[in-house]
């Protein structure tokens, strides 16, 4: 069976030399690949993966399949990981402001179709790979950073000041200027996009810094606890909720826990320049992160990459936070009813869906009532209404 089945791999090597086709290549490589896992060990897999991911870089789903091997070694480190995220980023914004200035100086109005859907389909990429990035601080205990990152992006992509000039895309010079701006407004204390008073960057003044005040965390006792025991379990609880809030120097943290302090220099590697013909993909992205369902096709217009976000969403392991929410939340019961209880992202939202009873399919049925997830999801209500 082994000596088939290398016989056949290297039947697809061959071919794979053959073909000139990047689409082609990426089907054979992920048939290789499947064929592969059954004979490689650990380290043989991933340094494929690598080296198919390196020789195509634009290809999502092959740096999709080699970070999905990174997260499952024995040897796994978060830095690596986070550094791995933290690239793909960057290499793809860089790559953006390339295609972006090659096409500006085009007279072809096919090559500039083309070029305009190269960019779009590595905007795509960039907003998956930052939701990826921001569930994989969640699940590894920095929530604060993973909201704080949103908010720099959010507020980047829909509160961009208008006498920065329609620049976001120009080149690299250009976006660092702004970066630059977004930066003195972040550290400036001013309400970021999602808290309480916030009105926006594109609304700041550095004259009205003294105006902002410090938010003051207070942690109130559990009402009506029997015991103690339950008086600081429901202590425990108000601070989760507090602490998934990111936090600013002039704040009062209930702990005084400096970690919860966000530095724009801890969030910038991971910021990218926005479309402004696209704010359904990454409005999407944003409500996966929060455990939320996506905005349907009848508020918002649909795309191929919208779509993609939500499939990859909800059939890849490392995007599925709400199956963990379940098991850590107050309560591990399950009902009859658990399969109503399923993520049911795909359907098409109705206003009986919306509205269904407690034993009927939901696209609410995957919240988890801790307060951790209550915090993320009022932090979503907030945004979107301040949008």
């Amino acid at each position: 069976m082994e000596i088939n089945t290398h016989t056949i791999i290297s039947t697809y090597e061959e071919a794979l030399a053959s073909l000139r086709d990047e689409k082609a290549q990426e089907v054979l490589i992920l048939r290789m690949m499947r064929l592969g896992q059954q004979i490689w060990d650990e380290k043989v897999i991933r340094q494929r993966w690598q080296r198919y991911s390196q020789q195509h870089p634009l290809s999502y789903v092959l740096w999709q399949r080699f970070a999905d091997s990174c997260l499952t070694g024995l040897d796994f480190q978060y830095d690596d990981v986070q550094g791995l995220y933290l690239t793909r980023l960057g290499f793809l914004q860089a790559k953006r402001v390339q295609f972006a200035a090659d096409w500006s100086h085009c007279d072809d109005e096919i090559q500039k179709r083309r070029q305009k859907s190269l960019e779009n389909l590595m905007y795509a990429s960039q907003v998956q790979t930052l939701l990826r990035f921001t569930l994989f601080l969640r699940d590894a205990g920095y929530i604060e950073r993973g909201i704080a990152t949103w908010q720099a992006v959010l507020e980047l992509s829909f509160c961009y000041p208008s006498e920065l000039g329609d620049s976001r895309r120009s080149n690299a010079g250009d976006f660092e200027t702004i970066l630059k701006s977004l930066e003195d407004f972040w550290e400036n204390g001013a309400p970021r996009i999602g808290e309480e008073g916030a009105c926006g960057w594109s609304s700041y003044s550095e004259d009205t810094g003294s105006s902002w005040m410090p938010r003051i965390d207070a942690v109130k006792p559990a009402q009506g606890a029997s015991t103690t025991w339950s008086s600081w379990m429901g202590l425990e609880r108000e601070a989760s909720f507090l602490d998934a809030m990111p936090a600013r120097y002039e704040d009062e943290t209930h702990e005084e826990d400096n970690a919860r302090i966000i530095m724009f220099s801890d969030i910038k590697r991971a910021l990218f320049s926005s479309l402004d013909d696209d704010s359904t993909t990454l409005l999407n992205a944003f409500l996966t992160f929060c455990n939320l369902p996506s905005l349907g096709e009848s508020h918002w217009k649909q795309d191929a990459a919208t779509i993609k976000t939500q499939q990859d969403s909800q059939g890849n392991p490392f995007m599925q936070g709400h199956l963990l929410n379940k098991i850590s939340g107050s309560s591990a019961k399950f009902s009859l009813n658990t399969i109503t209880q399923s993520n049911t992202l795909q359907y098409k939202f109705t206003p009986e869906s919306y509205l269904s009873p407690e034993d009927w399919f939901s696209p609410f049925s995957v919240l988890s009532d801790t307060k951790s997830n209550l915090a993320i999801q009022n932090f979503a209500f907030r945004v979107l209404a301040q949008l």
